[in-house]
């Protein structure tokens, strides 16, 4: 799987933030087991962001923020794979500020959508069906379970991986985004042709 962590360079536009809250309930109501509710809360900042070429792009953030006013310029650190893309980081050229984000959610996200993982779940769900006209149907259920599980497994693995190659690719482009950009190359530019007084003294 190629894994790459691009830079966007533009604008900051309008943006919101909200929260949302997923409730979850477990158990079966029984005095061993009562009913246990649950809830998990995501804050959302979603934002417009201008490129250098005139496109504009919206951007969602999930447990992260980006902070800027509208019009600060902005570099936006994107890892990306051929599937899945997400914002992995940033650099706030007007106030100094950078940030790399937490990576697990996007790692996670693109181990879902690897090879490897839709390989297992369809070896195991020809396996099942084999097994279950071979052998019965609850050999060929616990076929498929196995396969599942050894699915679930194969995804957080491949997580694992994904997250400290994206991780490690962030910090090398930061670095060199940080001192390469648009904008200081501009602003070098602009100190560059600006033209020096020499008075004699």
């Amino acid at each position: 799987m190629e894994i790459s962590v691009k830079v966007l360079e533009g604008f900051m536009l309008s943006g919101t933030k909200h929260s949302e809250t997923d409730v979850y309930t477990s158990g079966r109501g029984t005095r061993l087991d009562p009913v246990k509710i649950e809830s998990v809360k995501t804050t959302i900042h979603e934002f417009w962001f201008k490129c250098l070429d005139g496109t504009e792009k919206k951007v969602k953030l999930f447990n992260d923020e980006v902070e800027a006013r509208e019009g600060h310029r902005l570099v936006l650190l994107q890892g990306q794979n051929a599937d899945y893309s997400g914002c992995v980081g940033y650099i706030n050229v007007d106030t100094g500020r950078f940030c790399l984000f937490d990576n697990a959610w996007l790692a996670k996200n693109m181990a879902s959508q690897s090879k490897p993982v839709y390989f297992i779940l369809a070896t195991g769900f020809v396996m099942a069906i084999v097994l279950g006209f071979m052998n019965g149907f609850i050999a060929g259920l616990a076929t498929f379970a196995g396969g599942m599980l050894l699915a679930q497994l194969a995804e957080k693995v491949h997580s694992f991986f994904i997250d400290r190659k994206l991780s490690k690719l962030a910090k090398e482009t930061l670095k060199s985004a940080y001192k390469f950009n648009s904008f200081t190359q501009e602003s070098i530019e602009i100190v560059s042709k600006t033209p020096t007084a020499i008075t004699e003294q």
